[in-house]
């Protein structure tokens, strides 16, 4: 079964604005020790199968959470606006190496402006809820 975080991950490397900025920095979970900025990680938060009467549906609903890292407020907010633009409403097909998931809709669902002292790196958290099926 194709994994959305994977698609999210090839969609990511696609939106223009993202890799103007980041070119090929974009990573699960976490950022490498002594990454480079600015830089974007990805997560699944939660990932659960839509239900109807009859049981699955064939559906699954996601929450991935796309993480826009700098050591400054500025580029880290003007990063997050990118990610912005290109996930939101988006309706398309993601392609995995599994195999394509078909989106069905991306929503922003939460934004936090984040900042870690001891590193002095500044953090916009976005989470989408991505509707997807698998084809």
């Amino acid at each position: 079964m194709p994994i959305v975080a994977f698609g999210l991950y090839d969609y990511l490397k696609q939106i223009p604005g993202v890799v103007a900025m980041v070119g090929t920095r974009i990573h699960p979970l976490t950022m490498p020790q002594g990454g480079t900025f600015p830089s974007v990680t990805y997560s699944t938060i939660s990932s659960v199968p839509v239900y109807a009467h009859s049981g699955k549906s064939g559906l699954e609903s996601s929450r991935m959470q796309v993480s826009c890292w700098s050591a400054s407020y500025s580029e880290a907010k003007r990063l997050a606006e990118q990610v912005r633009i290109g996930m939101e409403a988006y309706k398309g097909q993601f392609s995995t190496s599994t195999g394509p998931i078909g989106v069905g809709s991306v929503l922003l669902t939460d934004e936090r402006d984040l900042y870690e002292v001891d590193t002095r790196v500044y953090q916009i958290a976005l989470d989408f809820e991505v509707r997807s099926q698998f084809v």
